[in-house]
């Protein structure tokens, strides 16, 4: 424990009160990890450096930080899609679709949102691209865009 050192300290603290610091301490570490790995995604996006780190694949970061994604009217959503338009990097172009079809996996309204925001335009436009991965992932995005999350989902693997 980070707090209390010494054993004669804790020896002195009621045990409930000892369980209610190890639950805070447990806590602030699941929340610095979860916001550190969201920051490092951020900043990877923003910069528009994007790579197949492991977040981009991992189940469990979409599923704790898709809210995230909601933040300064969507910031990063927005940001992955001028990256489509802008970016000649083949690698980035094929990770930002690839993070717009989670978009839509995990978030509740991802659909509405994206097509709203016009996404379906730009990722229409890299079905024609020459990198198959690009392809690969654009037609992923399509995809999720027209059937929704549940019914695409099968073609992730």
């Amino acid at each position: 424990m980070v707090w209390v050192r010494e054993k004669e300290e804790t020896e002195k603290l009621p045990m409930d009160l000892l369980d209610a610091l190890n639950q805070l301490e447990e806590g602030l570490k699941d929340n610095i990890k979860k916001l550190c790995s969201f920051d490092k995604y951020e900043q990877e996006v923003l910069l528009g450096h994007l790579d197949w780190s492991p977040m981009h694949r991992d189940p469990v970061f979409w599923r704790e930080n898709i809210t995230n994604f909601e933040e300064n009217d969507f910031q990063i959503v927005r940001v992955l899609l001028t990256i489509l338009d802008t970016s000649t990097d083949p690698r980035a172009l094929a990770v930002a679709c690839y993070d717009l079809s989670q978009f839509i996996q995990y978030h509740p309204a991802g659909r509405g949102i994206l097509s709203d925001l016009k996404a379906k335009d730009w990722v229409m436009k890299l079905m024609n691209h020459e990198n198959p991965e690009v392809i690969k992932n654009a037609l992923l995005g399509i995809q999720r865009l027209f059937l929704g999350a549940k019914y695409a989902s099968f073609l992730q693997a």
